[in-house]
């Protein structure tokens, strides 16, 4: 099949369905590669940030990248973690924010005890990983090196992980934003998580430090 149209059809296809394309083959691979890594999406925990080593160090992908999408969305409550019953009676029982308590609570209960336990080890893993980026000064120098290998880089943009458009009926997993499936906790709550700022000083010094000129947008 010719590479023109493969890249055709990856016009038309989302990003998972893009990660399965990839898979057939190693041009079906080369064709989604050039719409998966155009712009990649980065949020302030280390395993976020492992993964742009990756593409920053891969001699063909990182020159296909071209803007950053960076969530800065940090969960807050560390205290939730003390234990699972204190995490489900606190966040789970009261609710952080009106939408949060109505639509996130009611959700859970169709959880079983064993799902609920799978979101509280989420929780508390994805605020641990948050604290070592912030403790151990990742973010400005994997951003740093990440810079200096990206030829084509040229854009930031920030994204707040808005609540999606919510119906009045129960909630699924695929209305929460990607921190909200993985942990129960929707960035915009009150009290779920909070904006860091601190990414803005990291970008800075990382694009400085390079000598980068960014184009910087905010998305809805």
């Amino acid at each position: 099949m010719p590479p023109e149209l493969l890249q055709q059809i990856c016009t038309n296809l989302d990003r998972p369905d893009l990660k399965r394309f990839r898979l057939v083959s190693k041009n079906f691979s080369f064709a989604a590669e050039i719409f998966l890594f155009r712009q990649i999406l980065l949020k302030r925990n280390v395993e976020s940030f492992m993964k742009l080593r990756l593409v920053a160090g891969h001699p063909r992908i990182s020159k296909l990248v071209n803007a950053l999408c960076y969530s800065g969305m940090m969960l807050s409550n560390a205290s939730l973690c003390k234990d699972f019953e204190t995490w489900a009676n606190t966040f789970i029982g009261q609710g952080f924010g009106r939408l949060h308590q109505m639509r996130v609570r009611d959700f859970s209960k169709t959880l079983t005890f064993e799902e609920l336990q799978v979101h509280y080890r989420s929780f508390c893993a994805l605020h641990h990983s948050e604290q070592l980026m912030q403790n151990y000064n990742i973010e400005t120098q994997d951003l740093t090196s990440a810079f200096a290998k990206l030829p084509q880089f040229q854009q930031v943009c920030f994204d707040r992980e808005r609540w999606a458009s919510l119906s009045d009926g129960p909630i699924s997993l695929d209305q929460l934003s990607s921190i909200g499936r993985d942990t129960l906790v929707e960035p915009q709550s009150l009290g779920g998580s909070r904006f860091n700022a601190l990414q803005i000083t990291a970008l800075m010094k990382a694009a400085h430090a390079v000598q980068k000129p960014l184009t910087a947008v905010q998305t809805a």
